[in-house]
């Protein structure tokens, strides 16, 4: 969307602009085009003069600006050596800040800018030079014209403004609805370390940063490094540490605040050089606890919102063991003596987009891991996952980053398989027993994402801009990159890896790398060991280089009760892009099972990138009553089960004994199903047959999440409520006899989902007023806050109910839990609530994004939909596809991308599908985010519609 002036620029310069298209010569026509659009005002001069602060506003401030593969290129190319000085002045809504940049120029370029989104600039020097900042200060850049350029180092000079932001990028701010208390946090990539100050906001830009920070005098501030110096703003010291390391002394005093209340002052070390996305900043009145340096791990910090701290004091010594025990497996793994960064903080922070982030010494987590209620198994075991990934980040991201985005998988490929294995391996966490089992369960998110039209490469070469990367963070860049990395060490050897690795990490450390770097160092290794050659060459072609899911099916014959041929069969997917999918290289292990489920394993098995692999057994083998390829999960592959098996596996799929195995099992049912091989019913008919004989929860659980997919998408609609009623009953019926603790919180996570009916509804306002029941017996179940939140949702969205026992029941949940969690089930009630208007309100608040955070407007959004009642979902059926494409022009990509996957009609049927199909002809392929958005889901339906019909 462009302003007014914009567009006027535009078509007076239409020419030039294709260039800018392009962007290696934007900055420059940038600068003529604010030229052109320049206020009149105070000169430079005057401004010099003024005691006053004239703020100089980007004129463009509402273009969408992405930094190209190209400009980082060219920046890199001439700049070198960068240094920021960084001071920092928070206020209530706003802060100031203070940037001295200086780098090494090799030669005068039209490459030279700064990124910068803010709110304003105050004063902009170049090497000295006081230049007029509303000139070159436009479209998110500061241009450092050619003309203000030394070759040799080079000083920038910025006193700016900006404001928080309330989606999770930049710098956060957030205010906690218990006691009004301030948090503030940052979240800087892919690319948003220039939302909170100008960077040259680029990976393979290393610098070392010096920061300063001045808040209020109770807040704890977290940096990258350990605190330099403190003191206090009305001391003559801090205007003497100014003068010391050339910070604007006028950074002290933020004018725009009513209050003069003296602030404290934190000075902390120089960061090693490290890139902009993992410098990381945290402040407020945190709730902090420490842990000195211990054995090799540094001191370490964990913080958390007082209101919350009650809930994470009995998980802090945990939360230390676990980072302790990773450090010591990763620095034995990766040959280190100690751990390179001063310390190690680690932070639950409000309303965080991702799981966790790895900043230098200042990891941010999502709050979703403070446990309020009782955790199962699972979420701990997920949670330890994830604070060994964010912390193999130290190594892959931190120590040795990715030159650009393409290469990303360098990063969250290897954090991803690494955590895995340091949970399973790592001495003292033994009491860990998930880890490859949550790795099983993480697969389902590539199998998903490759089998779509808008899947990828691993590596992908063509990420041509910063958007395009942040679409790199999905399913195949992590999950498939992960898994194929499992695959790779399967073939090769765990010492192999291990020693590739370590080559890595000497030759690279401190520096920027692409996939030739990490493909030389494994390739060395692998040519010291003769036993399990693999040219990477080919398996990168094989593996990072093309997109597309291979599938594999058993093929046997038996003469006289035994086995006397095995074959594996291998087809390429029809679904995803089939046009870059090939047959590949898999070694795997194979499961034969006698009637009564007993296994006998061939591991080890190569099946080669051809159709059909004949396998030579080691032995006689009895005729069996099914077979089982991948056991162990070691490869990444759809699994086909023939048709012997499926009958023997159906009937007898309790009788194995593998937790994992049975899983993956019921992952080949399901693949069944959605490939339209199975229909729907019968699959959620064995998940029901699960839910009364299975012990182990993530079986129940992932089994669970399969059904209601397996009952909103692939039933027909008349018989959605009455398989939801026999799932809920059969919960209830599980709940009711279950001992295991664990089961039942793993259950109750998905019991809101199926609640469809009033009756239902009335017997949980029930449960919330007098306790949870089933057949007149009192059940002992950990009846959650997050559970009754849940139901309260569908108990508000039920019109037959009383609205004033709804808000009587809402009220008194609220004044037990005043938090944000409290807030975002309030805004997920009301947008439930099955009136017209309150839809039509709710509906125009959604189009244009507020000042609501986007996390709490998420809430509203996911509560928005009443299918069940047609007056109140027609309407917005078609208001969807006709304002999603401007939603999706004038909003940032993440609103307009969450507005899509909530509000997009959860309806099937060929209208609906008619109507994607036209909106997609109405979208330019240059929109891509949406064109990949709607071919996801006109995939989604038509594979539903062709899904339901097996079922009539």
């Amino acid at each position: 969307i462009l302003i007014k002036s914009e567009m006027d620029f535009l078509k007076k310069n239409k020419k030039q602009m294709l260039i800018v298209g392009g962007g290696l010569l934007a900055s420059m026509l940038i600068y003529k085009a604010i030229k052109s659009l320049k206020k009149t005002g105070a000169s430079a001069s005057e401004e010099s003069k003024s005691t006053e602060r004239i703020a100089h506003h980007d004129p463009l401030a509402k273009s969408h600006v992405d930094l190209t593969w190209e400009e980082a290129i060219a920046r890199s190319q001439y700049i070198s050596n960068v240094k920021y000085t960084l001071a920092l002045n928070f206020g209530r809504t706003s802060y100031d800040g203070f940037v001295n940049l200086s780098f090494d120029l090799s030669q005068k370029s039209d490459a030279v800018f700064l990124d910068y989104m803010g709110q304003a600039v105050y004063e902009l020097k170049i090497n000295g030079q006081k230049v007029p900042a509303d000139t070159y200060f436009a479209r998110h850049r500061i241009i450092i014209e050619q003309k203000f350029q030394v070759e040799g180092r080079n000083t920038v000079e910025i006193y700016y403004k900006n404001i928080y932001s309330n989606n999770g990028e930049g710098l956060h701010s957030f205010i906690d609805p218990e006691d009004k208390k301030q948090y503030l946090y940052t979240q800087f990539e892919s690319f948003f370390a220039h939302r909170m100050f100008p960077c040259f906001d680029q990976p393979d830009l290393k610098a070392k940063l010096k920061l300063m920070v001045i808040a209020d005098k109770e807040w704890s501030i977290i940096g990258n490094e350990t605190l330099f110096w403190s003191g206090t703003t009305d001391q003559p010291s801090g205007a003497q540490i100014c003068k010391n390391y050339g910070f604007d002394e006028r950074i002290l005093f933020n004018p725009d605040e009513e209050s003069k209340e003296i602030k404290k002052i934190h000075l902390f070390q120089d960061t090693p050089a490290i890139s902009p996305y993992i410098y990381g900043l945290v402040a407020g009145p945190y709730k902090e606890f420490k842990k000195d340096k211990s054995g090799k791990s540094p001191k370490m910090k964990i913080l958390v919102r007082e209101s919350l701290s009650k809930h994470v004091e009995s998980d802090v010594e945990e939360f230390f063991n676990v980072t302790s025990k990773g450090i010591d497996f990763y620095l034995d793994l990766f040959e280190f003596d100690k751990f390179h960064f001063s310390k190690y903080d680690q932070i639950y922070v409000p309303e965080f987009n991702w799981g966790a982030m790895e900043n230098v010494g200042c990891v941010t987590y999502t709050e979703n891991y403070v446990f309020k209620d009782k955790p199962t198994e699972r979420d701990r075991n997920r949670f330890a996952i994830t604070i060994l990934h964010e912390l193999s980040h130290m190594w892959f991201g931190n120590l040795v980053t990715m030159k650009w985005w393409n290469d990303l998988w360098l990063n969250e490929s290897f954090a991803t398989y690494i955590s895995h294995l340091c949970l399973e391996e790592a001495p003292g966490l033994d009491h860990y027993k998930k880890s490859w089992i949550i790795f099983l369960a993480y697969k389902a998110w590539a199998y998903r994402e490759d089998q779509l039209s808008t899947t990828h490469p691993i590596c992908n070469d063509q990420c041509e801009n910063t958007e395009a990367a942040e679409k790199n963070f999905d399913g195949i860049t992590y999950a498939k990159g992960s898994s194929v990395l499992k695959q790779l060490v399967y073939r090769i050897g765990h010492d192999v890896f291990k020693n590739g690795i370590r080559k890595y990490f000497k030759k690279y450390q401190w520096k920027n790398t692409s996939l030739p770097d990490f493909i030389g160092s494994l390739q060395e290794a692998i040519n010291e060991d003769h036993e399990n050659y693999v040219d990477l060459s080919e398996w990168k072609a094989e593996w990072l280089q093309t997109s597309g899911l291979n599938e594999i099916e058993p093929i046997w014959e038996c003469q006289e009760g035994k086995i006397s041929r095995f074959a594996i069969k291998q087809t390429i997917s029809q679904k995803g892009k089939k046009e870059q999918n090939i047959l590949r290289n898999h070694k795997l292990d194979v499961a034969f099972y006698d009637q009564e489920m007993n296994e006998t394993i061939l591991p080890g098995i190569l099946v080669k990138n051809q159709e059909i692999t004949e396998i030579e057994l080691p032995h006689e083998y009895p005729e069996p009553a099914a077979i089982f390829l991948n056991k162990n999960d070691h490869a990444y592959a759809k699994i086909r089960l023939d048709p012997k098996s499926i009958e023997s596996i159906k009937k007898n799929i309790m009788k194995v004994k593998c937790e994992m195995t049975r899983i993956m099992m019921a992952r080949a049912f399901w693949d069944m199903v959605r490939d339209c091989l199975m229909p729907s019913a019968q699959f959620l008919d064995l998940t029901l047959q699960l839910l009364k004989e299975e012990t182990d929860s993530d079986n129940i659980l992932t089994s669970l999440s399969y059904s209601l997919a397996g009952i909103s998408l692939y039933l027909p609609a008349k018989y959605r409520e009455g398989y939801k009623v026999k799932f809920l009953e059969a919960i209830l019926e599980r709940l009711s006899v279950e001992k295991d603790e664990n089961m039942k919180g793993s259950i109750l996570k998905l019991l809101p989902n199926y609640v469809s009916t009033t009756e239902h509804r009335n017997m949980f306002i029930k449960w919330i007023r007098e306790g949870p029941t089933y057949k007149d017996k009192a059940l002992e179940i950990p009846f959650g806050q997050a559970v009754k939140y849940g139901l309260l949702r569908r108990i508000f969205a039920d019109k037959t109910i009383d609205k004033e026992l709804k808000e009587s029941l809402l009220s008194t949940e609220l004044q037990k839990d005043p938090s944000d969690a409290g807030e975002k089930a309030k805004a997920a009630c009301y947008a439930a609530i099955p009136e017209l208007e309150n839809k039509e309100k709710h509906w125009n608040s959604f189009i244009s994004k507020g000042e609501t955070s986007d996390v709490m407007t998420n809430s509203a959004m996911g509560a928005f939909w009443n299918t069940s009642e047609k007056e109140l979902s027609e309407p917005f059926v078609d208001k969807f596809f006709q304002t999603v494409h401007s939603v999706f022009q004038k909003e940032e990509r993440r609103y307009a991308e969450n507005f899509y996957n909530h509000l997009e009609p959860p309806i099937q049927s060929q209208e609906i599908l008619d109507k994607y199909s036209q909106l997609l002809e109405t979208v330019p392929d240059s929109d891509k985010n949406l064109v990949d958005l709607i071919k996801t889901s006109i995939e989604d339906l038509t594979a539903a519609l062709k899904g339901q019909e097996l079922n009539e």
